[in-house]
């Protein structure tokens, strides 16, 4: 989502990008960051804005060291994951879960301390050039030529583009309605997972071939799946979500700072597919 944020910020906007590593085609403006140890105050020290889009429990720890002292607003990516991920039948996704429910309470008694406007986002199933959703389906299909679903693929999704999320970022910044809010973010089009997937086999060109699973043959899989170190985001739980419908309300985020997401648009995934075939 960094690309398309610094895509398209206005160019009257003077700004700068901190992080471990560079992004594709990075800007002058781009400078090296540790978000664990290095502090904002010494690597941006004029900055009066933050918008953070590293992982949500990073922030508390980088707000509690040395932080530029004209700093008065906060926006910040969380994830819907500590909605839908809390009761998880998987302790490491309610871990996740509870990392980031208490990331969000320690930013905003942070924020509400130090009166520093903070704005929290919270999007559901990203997708872009370079995401790990979206793109790792587009992917298994061109090298396998069908996909896996269990329980039909029958659960709702809102795949939210990831040049959407940027906009929506950007939107909130200067607008007071949106300060010491949270928001949950979809995208512009409801659909199953299986149709989402049927989107996506026509994306590559190939007649969907989507095989259902027996869900403890399918969570079977995913706990072998998950033993090994090229997929470490591999959980059991996959297998149940497929059938669960994973949708949030744009209403708030419609009403406060007109967000206004597209429909579901896979293509955008052709470019980072290659780098995980």
């Amino acid at each position: 989502m960094g690309s398309d944020l610094i895509r398209l910020i206005p160019a009257e906007r003077p700004f700068l990008v901190l992080g471990r590593n560079p992004p594709p085609s990075a800007p002058s403006s781009w400078k090296p960051f540790d978000p664990i140890h290095g502090d904002l105050g010494t690597a941006a020290p004029e900055a009066r804005v933050l918008l953070h889009l590293a992982p949500l429990p990073l922030l508390p720890g980088l707000l509690g060291r040395r932080l530029p002292p004209g700093i008065n607003r906060i926006v910040a990516l969380g994830s819907t994951s500590s909605r839908f991920k809390r009761d998880s039948g998987s302790g490491r996704e309610r871990r996740i879960a509870q990392e980031q429910i208490e990331a969000e309470a320690a930013i905003a008694e942070w924020a509400e301390r130090m009166r520093v406007a903070w704005t929290l986002l919270r999007p559901t199933l990203t997708y872009g050039a370079r995401d790990r959703n979206i793109t790792r389906i587009l992917s298994f299909i061109r090298r396998f030529r069908f996909f896996p679903v269990t329980g039909g693929g029958l659960g709702l999704r809102q795949p939210l583009d990831a040049s959407d999320l940027a906009k929506g970022c950007l939107a909130v910044l200067d607008n007071p309605k949106t300060y010491g809010r949270s928001y949950d973010l979809g995208g512009g089009e409801t659909l199953t997972y299986r149709a989402m997937v049927e989107r996506v086999f026509a994306v590559v060109g190939r007649t969907p071939r989507i095989v259902n699973v027996p869900r403890s043959v399918a969570r079977a899989g995913l706990r072998v799946m998950a033993h090994h170190p090229r997929w470490p985001f591999i959980d059991p739980e996959m297998a149940d979500r497929m059938s669960a419908d994973l949708v949030v309300d744009n209403a708030p985020a419609q009403d406060d700072f007109a967000f206004a997401p597209g429909p579901f648009r896979p293509e955008r995934c052709l470019e980072g597919a290659r780098s995980h075939v």
